[in-house]
């Protein structure tokens, strides 16, 4: 899964792999790294308030299937709509990680794209042991806020 900036900070434009088990970001100061790390940050913690279509979707057609089951191949579908509309969603609320006003981060642009549906299994996979193994947490998302990205 790829995260992708454009304008923001100092980062015309960057990239980072999150499918990756270790990232580390170099360079210069002031290059944007911060930057960068929070922006990850902030997306894996935001919660949007409104309903997010393609979860809809996929609970739709689990429902709909004769035997309540959905073949991990054909979430990835779903998982990409869901990304890109949590990104959509996230663009505008990204200066709460920052504390900053609004209009600072008029021009940032924001994506994540999946690679393939192999991670998706993965994904899956971790669930499913985690459950197995008793060490999942059901705890509840936090909802956003001015200081969502807080720690």
């Amino acid at each position: 899964m790829r995260f992708r900036v454009e304008h923001l900070g100092p980062l015309r434009e960057a990239e980072v792999d999150l499918s990756k088990d270790l990232i580390v970001l170099t360079g210069p100061n002031n290059s944007g790294k911060t930057y960068l790390a929070w922006a990850v940050y902030g997306l894996l913690r935001f919660t949007p308030r409104a309903t997010i279509q393609p979860i809809e979707r996929l609970s739709e057609a689990f429902l709909a299937s004769e035997d309540q089951s959905i073949a991990l191949d054909d979430v990835a579908p779903y998982l990409r709509d869901y990304l890109a509309d949590l990104t959509k969603a996230f663009t505008p609320a990204i200066h709460l990680c920052f504390a900053s006003e609004g209009d600072r981060f008029r021009d940032v642009a924001l994506s994540v794209e999946l690679e393939s549906s192999s991670l998706v299994k993965e994904w899956a996979s971790a669930i499913t042991s985690s459950f197995i193994s008793g060490t999942a947490s059901m705890a509840p998302c936090p909802r956003p806020s001015t200081s969502f990205c807080a720690s």
